[in-house]
């Protein structure tokens, strides 16, 4: 079987899923493209944009992709397809901000370059996949707010792109006492397990195995965009069942391809160094980092121009009156620091029957998203998001 022809196909249904996803958007959200890409330093850089435009890009991109889908690998269309791409992903943060996107980025190039067998292009694939496992580990363990189970109570209660025939069982769930804590140390568990196990043959097999029933169960629970992030990095899986060109040496197919190895290299190089910088470029610490700025390859950290318009504290006593009180002007606007704050509150204040915590939050200048954190003394947590107007 051609496992790379596979690959591209699969990539090819993923972005034709993003080309719908961006249409819907422009045709029935205002939050498409008002969000602006970049910034020197407090000025914000507006691309310019036409609507007609976008939807004959979108249709030039969605032809594109179907061709990628019937297995056409011509390198004029996959040029299109990283131009349009590329120029979607310049317009909006909400479109740069994905993790699939960077895979899609990833694939896309290393299809570009692929001849073969060849050393170059497979390397690619592999390092996203095993990179991705192994810095979303890192943040699990790094991050407080995931491995105290927080995260996962959150996706359990908010039902965040959760298919409705779900929602019964999710309430249900919700009972079970440190369920939310046990399948946080499971995931952490099984993606260390897994790109360790696909590099090595004789766990492979049992790697791939446990990577399709975890993310299958993903795909089948939640909506897009999640599902399609399962389907595209395990469709990754793919690239270790393709075996190596071992006739050609390894330097001499680098000798042989310069300008290919030097792209594959730089795609590397983006892939490890982008996700250093949240430990050792910031000057906030990374527990207190904001979701978006911790995101492995988003470029948030340096194109977000993030403000917290205010953070309010409302403290409901066990009589349920409620009554508010001031917040620091330092307080910052991550998960884990209001948290934080609001385990403070709970200590300093007597008679409390929870700790709720609004921040409104804009980005680029522009409103951005609402969040709400509650607190109970009994110990249970909720973070709600909401469109912020």
């Amino acid at each position: 079987m051609d496992y790379f022809i596979l690959i591209t196909r699969i990539t090819g249904f993923c972005l034709l899923c993003f080309s719908w996803s961006m249409l819907k958007r422009l045709i029935f959200s205002n939050n498409l493209f008002v969000i602006p890409t970049f910034r020197f330093g407090t000025n914000l850089i507006y691309l310019p944009h036409n609507l007609n435009i976008s939807f004959l890009l979108l249709l030039i991109y969605a032809i594109l992709s179907i061709l990628l889908i019937a297995g056409k690998r011509s390198k004029i269309i996959i040029a299109g397809l990283l131009i349009i791409l590329g120029y979607f992903y310049c317009l909006d943060l909400y479109i740069a901000n994905g993790t699939f996107v960077t895979f899609l980025l990833a694939y896309l190039i290393s299809i570009l370059l692929y001849k073969e067998q060849s050393f170059s292009s497979l390397i690619i694939i592999k390092f996203t996949v095993i990179s991705c496992y192994l810095y979303s580990v890192i943040q699990k363990i790094v991050q407080s707010d995931f491995i105290s189970g927080n995260t996962v109570q959150y996706l359990i209660t908010s039902h965040y792109s959760l298919r409705p025939i779900f929602t019964s069982l999710f309430n249900q769930i919700n009972t079970i006492p440190y369920f939310a804590i046990i399948i946080s140390y499971f995931t952490i568990i099984i993606e260390i397990f897994i790109p360790f196990g696909l590099c090595f043959q004789q766990t492979r097999k049992t790697a791939i195995i446990s990577g399709l029933i975890f993310h299958g169960i993903i795909a089948i629970l939640f909506y897009y965009p999640i599902y399609i992030f399962s389907i595209i990095i395990t469709t990754g899986y793919l690239a270790f069942l393709i075996k190596p060109n071992h006739k050609i040496p390894i330097i001499d197919q680098i000798k042989n391809h310069k300008l290919r190895f030097s792209f594959s290299l730089i795609t590397i190089l983006y892939l490890i160094i982008m996700p250093l910088r949240i430990y050792f470029f910031t000057k906030t610490p990374c527990q207190y980092l904001s979701f978006m700025d911790r995101s492995p390859w988003s470029l948030a950290m340096y194109l977000f121009l993030e403000n917290k318009n205010h953070i309010t504290a409302i403290c409901t006593k066990n009589d349920s009156s409620k009554y508010e009180i001031p917040t620091p002007s330092t307080l910052g606007n991550s998960n884990n620091e209001l948290l934080a704050y609001a385990d403070y509150i709970q200590n300093k204040q007597k008679d409390l029957k929870s700790v709720k915590l609004n921040c409104q939050i804009e980005v680029n200048g522009k409103p951005f998203i609402e969040k709400e954190i509650i607190e109970n003394t009994n110990g249970s947590k909720s973070i709600i998001y909401k469109p912020y107007p």
